[in-house]
């Protein structure tokens, strides 16, 4: 059979010189991309090798010559027999300004043209081969020993997600944290029994974590355990990276609308455009303003917000990555709503304790970052990044902070308060990455350095307020006899830590990860001018992992690793003595099973936590004086099953899916041992999401139109610092339907979407700190968007 086979940017550029028009170059991403699976992903032998897989390797040819008069000269077109699983395949072509190995942390963003010259609308891919954040080098994941999950751009598009927790959701043993401030503003994720309260950016420890806006995010990754080895002082659970989205070669411009339930107006831009003729100089600007109220009375939503970044690559070993990001966000405080003694709804879910006249919550979050990646030889990489991280926030707000009364005479007592706070983060982490080997042992060496300085300013003023009814129109309005700050909180925290780590393969089938790191950390504070006494604290934490690839496509694996967090100086219990760091140890052991073209990954994982001198917050002693504490003495454990699909069923499905069973207890409690035994808060037994999407066949008729859904089930779960409030089980379904109009040469592309959430108007409460501050869930809503991509 003969197959006629024109290269995209031959046909592209004859496109253009008929039509005139502006066509859409392939992006250097995508050409990387193209021929990682061209070498990495070989058609199983059973199966006759596709004549496409040559369309990768010639794309990376370089760019059409002229000849000595000047005239343009497009590549010949290709006929070729077809060829058989049997033939080898021809090593790609050198390109120039190839992207320095291994990758830093943050990832290759993945097809920003998509196949064929089709625009941003039409990258379908669910499948991630690697996650850098695991290991800080180019790994597969599929042969990292312990379970790391990566949530794509095209999960978040497909999906629509409003919120950093709407993404994180789709990962298995993660749900959401109670003590939160705000409802509508950014939720913690409880990993695997155990709330995680730090981000990180592009590798980097967001010490902050203000609000997450999602216009620049390219992908988000939890790595499950502790991961105290590469990045310092983190629970145990695990930790989320979002990684954002830098310049790619080529231009697009890319435009989206939407409009939704409860007055969301959201709209978001994407422009991409090399500087330089010669794509060494490209430069990227995302953008978002947001306005939306909600389901919850007076809580009423606006967020503005844009990233700039440029990437330079002043040739082929080096590359420089600048990039920013401001975002602004008001929004009302919102405790939510109470409970009755008997755990039964006392309100509507809409019902709002507080009083709208005042403010509420101003938030301005900044980030500045660099990254330069250096590339010696084949064998030797360096990486430096630094960031600087700045959080100023306002709050001033009425807050109710318990229930009191008896049965059927609720009561709610309140506290006004008034808060202006300013956090700031100054980190360098450097790497530097060795590759050598000799017989069948190779070895992947990473050494780094990580340096972290932060303070924080806190100022505040309290007032008590007088006690009201619970009813469905609560009335907490009320006048401060001052609003000035009379507590001041101001702290430091300097951090140091070195680890190393190398992943050895041997006899091609064994990979073994081992490293350690050293930290040393001071901590300082003091409470209105009287200073606290400092605390120094360090440690030495570890992990070892074996995986074995059994065949092409199994790997079981095994591993262990370590945890440590060191209290902070204001870190006390109700006495004021200082808190002993919190050390974490987990087991795991799981196998990792792949298609044969690395285009979808289960991980099935079995696990055991246990940590020690946790510092439990003191929610009643808080609640009672208004002065922040901690329970010292508290053991806790987590253990339990996982499992997470990604990926492409065939060529037109895509899954991402999970199931987790998490089992944690209360282990020690020199407090209160009457708590021995009792599940940890926010942590449900079993959580399963699915969400499959189908998308009509490139080069049919309905090719664009898509659709996708699924459920999202979690047992019921307890408050997290009152165990002896439930919450109960719940099952809700969204689902979304679009038209991604195919990028054709020299025109635009339209995007048409219709996403559904808790389609049959499940009322649920998500998650809760106490009896009294409980967040419900959102009802049946619906968003609608339309987009451009040019």
């Amino acid at each position: 059979m003969k197959v006629f086979n024109i290269q995209p940017i031959a046909g592209c550029l004859l496109c253009c010189a008929v039509f005139g028009s502006q066509c859409f170059f392939p992006s250097h991403a995508e050409a990387q991309s193209r021929r990682s699976e061209s070498i990495q992903t070989p058609a199983p032998p059973e199966r006759p090798a596709s004549v496409f897989h040559t369309i990768a390797q010639e794309e990376e040819a370089s760019q059409p010559e002229t000849n000595e008069d000047g005239e343009l000269m497009l590549p010949p077109t290709v006929v070729e027999e077809e060829r058989t699983g049997t033939e080898e395949e021809q090593p790609p072509q050198e390109e120039s300004f190839d992207t320095p190995q291994p990758p830093p942390p943050t990832p290759t963003p993945q097809s920003q043209a998509g196949e064929s010259g089709l625009g941003l609308f039409n990258d379908y891919q669910y499948s991630v081969e690697s996650a850098p954040f695991g290991t800080k080098t180019d790994i597969p994941i599929s042969e990292t020993p312990f379970s790391i999950q990566v949530v794509p751009q095209a999960v978040i598009r497909d999906q629509a997600a409003q919120r950093l927790d709407d993404v994180y959701l789709n990962v298995s043993g993660v749900a959401e944290a109670g003590n939160t401030l705000n409802a509508q503003s950014e939720v913690l994720p409880i990993i695997r029994g155990f709330e995680s309260p730090v981000f990180f950016r592009n590798g980097m420890r967001a010490t902050s974590v203000g609000s997450v806006e999602l216009l620049n995010i390219e992908s988000v990754e939890i790595l499950k355990g502790p991961a105290s080895i590469l990045y310092g002082a983190l629970q145990p659970g695990g930790v989320l990276n979002y990684t954002t989205k830098k310049p790619v070669e080529g231009y697009f411009y890319e435009f989206n609308q939407q409009i939704g339930s409860f007055d969301r107006f959201r709209t978001t831009f994407d422009i991409n455009e090399p500087v330089s003729e010669d794509q060494t100089l490209l430069f990227r600007l995302n953008g978002a303003y947001t306005s939306s109220n909600s389901f919850r009375d007076v809580i009423d939503l606006e967020r503005t917000g844009i990233a700039p970044s440029i990437l330079w690559r002043p040739n082929k070993d080096t590359e420089l990555l600048v990039d920013f990001s401001w975002s602004r966000e008001w929004v009302p405080y919102d405790s939510g709503v109470p409970l009755g003694f008997n755990n039964e709804p006392l309100v509507p879910i809409s019902t709002f304790f507080g009083d709208p006249t005042y403010a509420g919550r101003d938030l301005e979050d900044f980030f500045f970052s660099t990254l330069l990646t250096h590339e010696f030889s084949d064998q030797l990489t360096s990486r430096t990044q630094f960031l600087f991280h700045q959080v100023n926030a306002k709050n001033e707000a009425i807050r109710h902070r318990g229930l009191r009364g008896t049965v059927g005479n609720e009561v709610i007592r309140g506290r006004y308060q008034n808060e202006d706070r300013t956090d700031e983060a100054v980190q360098v982490v450097s790497d530097i990455i060795m590759k050598f080997g000799s017989g069948d042992i190779e070895h992947t060496v990473v050494y780094g350095v990580d340096v972290l300085y932060e303070t924080s300013d806190f100022a505040r003023h309290r007032e008590n307020t007088p006690n009201i009814p619970v009813s469905a129109n609560p009335n907490f309005r009320y006048t401060p006899t001052s609003t000035a700050p009379d507590n001041f909180l101001p702290s430091e925290q300097f951090w140091l830590g070195t680890y190393l780590q190398d992943q050895i393969t041997f006899a091609d089938d064994w990979h073994l990860l081992i490293g350690g790191r050293f930290d040393y950390v001071e901590n300082s504070s003091a409470v209105d001018g009287v200073s606290r006494p400092n605390s120094y604290d360090s440690d030495f934490t570890g992990r070892i992992g074996l995986l074995y690839d059994l065949t092409d496509t199994i790997s079981p694996y095994v591993s262990i690793s370590q945890s440590f967090v060191p209290p902070f100086s204001g870190a006390v219990d109700q006495t004021g003595n200082q808190l002993a760091p919190e050390t974490g140890l987990q087991y795991e052991a799981g196998i990792k099973m792949e298609s044969y073209d690395k285009k979808l990954l289960a991980t099935a994982a079995v696990y055991r936590i246990e940590k020690e001198d946790v510092a439990l917050f003191d929610q009643n002693f808080f609640n009672n004086t208004g002065n922040i504490a901690y329970i010292p003495g508290v053991n806790q454990r987590s253990q339990g099953f996982e499992f997470d699909l990604l990926g492409e069923l065939n060529d037109v499905m895509n899954i991402i899916g999970n199931y987790a069973y998490t089992d944690t207890a209360t282990t020690q409690n020199l407090v209160d041992p009457t708590v021995v035994g009792n599940r940890l808060g926010n942590a449900p037994l079993h959580i399963s999401r699915v969400w499959l999407t189908y998308n009509s066949p490139k080069g049919s008729t309905m090719e664009g139109f898509g659709f996708g859904g699924g459920p999202r089930y979690q047992s019921h779960s307890l408050a997290e610092f009152d165990t002896s409030t439930v919450l109960g089980s719940y099952i809700y379904y969204d689902a979304g339907i679009w038209y991604r109009q195919p990028k054709k040469c020299g025109g635009p592309s339209w995007q048409y979407q219709l996403n559904f959430y808790n389609i049959f108007d499940t009322e649920y409460y998500a998650r809760a700190s106490t009896r009294d501050i409980v967040h419900p869930g959102t009802p049946f809503s619906v968003i609608g968007s339309i987009g451009i991509d040019y």
